[in-house]
């Protein structure tokens, strides 16, 4: 999914005929889910030891960082849906 996610804002970084790429919806759900993985991952990697090891720092890495990046995905992923309603003149 990361993967993916950084070939699609490349591919829009690098065309010729994207004006914008904030008003490309699909930027912004590749970036929401490009900041979400690449914060829940390695923590959902590990998160057997650290329960195990360090109980209290997997905890708080959970309350501060998963769900910071829970709530900075959802806004990104408004900010994309809104990208796509036409603008009203």
């Amino acid at each position: 999914m990361l993967l993916f996610a950084v070939a699609y804002i490349w591919q829009l970084y690098i065309s010729t005929e994207t004006q914008s790429i904030f008003r490309d919806p699909v930027f912004w759900f590749s970036l929401a889910w490009l900041f979400y993985y690449g914060l829940t991952a390695p923590y959902l990697g590990m998160l057997n030891y650290l329960l195990s090891n360090f109980p209290n720092f997997a905890y708080n890495y959970y309350i501060w960082v998963i769900d910071v990046s829970d709530c900075l995905r959802n806004s990104l992923l408004v900010i994309g849906f809104l990208c796509k309603k036409p603008l009203m003149k």
